[in-house]
């Protein structure tokens, strides 16, 4: 199947999967907001979220992600999220970009066919 998108990190736990994709063959596209998604795949009822981003950032040890909803912390091994107004961190291990199920690849193309 051909995707439109290419995958930048993909992190993994039993119930969610966050991942970030920058979607491809775009023409006259240079809005960041409309080519990178960080996503999440809530395995159970199989339904994808857009995270709303608000703002980032890496150094040699850590990435960090902002969003209205919560914080992406991950280093190249694990990571974890902070859900806002929760005390509750889900714990996901960073993966390999080629191990995204080809399952989940199909629904990010719905996902994006539905915008």
């Amino acid at each position: 199947m051909n995707h439109s998108f290419k995958t930048l990190y993909f992190l993994d736990n039993e119930k969610f999967i966050f991942i970030e994709v920058k979607r491809t063959g775009l023409t006259d596209v240079n809005d960041p907001g409309r080519i990178y998604f960080w996503l999440v795949y809530e395995k159970a009822t199989e339904k994808i979220q857009r995270l709303q981003f608000v703002s980032m950032h890496s150094d040699e040890h850590e990435e960090q992600r902002v969003f209205k909803q919560g914080i992406l912390k991950f280093d190249s091994q694990k990571g974890h999220y902070l859900e806002n107004g929760t005390l509750h961190r889900s714990e996901l291990t960073n993966l390999p970009v080629h191990l995204v199920p080809e399952a989940l690849k199909g629904a990010i193309n719905n996902f994006f066919s539905g915008l």
